[in-house]
């Protein structure tokens, strides 16, 4: 298996501190899931990229959100349009104390209070777990690289959330990379975006609509 470059300068990924980042599912991520289950196939999914430690933080920021072709370019055309999106009014970010794990754990249990902040009442919350391969150099499951989605569902009265938990793994005992999201939206309106993500942990919160909401989230992760 050759070692990965980054996917923006093609500098070599040191491990340690670049990662493989899943960016936003699209038709074509969708596409490669299905023949992935074809006995024999061998591919890398397209939404996911390498990038070193000078552009995993920036890539992370924008991955959620983005396709992985969209977030190359931006990264390779201007970093101002990186600092843009994060430094606009609608979006905050703390570098968060402790470890990733303890942060992602917090953010998972922070659904109905972020409910609460929103005024909505609590809801009953779905847990499904799903694992994909990544089939990589002629080596197959269970033994090629995988990710792993926990994912916790719920809405009611046209309010929906979603909480996910992505961890890439190259080996079941060799964790990659992992982050973590908070959406609650009624009907197609977005009305908070919640993510973790980083190895020194990063908290980013988008769309924070009012006083009470960036309190509850700065008193849950001691922000």
């Amino acid at each position: 298996m050759r070692p990965p470059s980054c996917d923006v300068c093609d500098e070599r990924v040191d491990t340690d501190e670049g990662a493989l980042v899943a960016c936003l599912v699209d038709e074509a991520t969708y596409e490669f899931q299905r023949r992935s289950e074809t006995p024999g196939f061998v591919g890398h999914p397209p939404n996911q990229g390498w990038f070193c430690g000078a552009h995993l933080d920036a890539a992370q920021a924008l991955a959620d959100a983005r396709a992985l072709a969209d977030v190359v370019a931006t990264l390779r055309g201007s970093a101002k349009v990186v600092d843009a999106r994060i430094g606009t009014g609608r979006s905050l970010r703390w570098q968060l104390t402790g470890s990733r794990t303890a942060a992602i754990e917090r953010l998972m249990s922070f659904g109905q209070l972020a409910l609460a902040a929103l005024g909505h009442a609590a809801v009953e919350l779905t847990r499904s777990i799903e694992r994909s391969y990544t089939p990589m150099d002629g080596v197959g499951p269970p033994d090629c690289p995988f990710t792993d989605n926990v994912v916790l569902d719920g809405g009611d009265d046209g309010v929906t959330i979603r909480i996910t938990h992505t961890a890439n793994y190259w080996t079941i005992e060799d964790l990659a990379n992992e982050s973590a999201h908070l959406s609650i939206r009624s009907g197609t309106d977005q009305l908070l975006w919640l993510a973790v993500f980083g190895d020194r942990p990063t908290l980013s919160l988008s769309l924070p609509g009012s006083s009470e909401m960036i309190g509850a989230v700065r008193d849950h992760f001691d922000c």
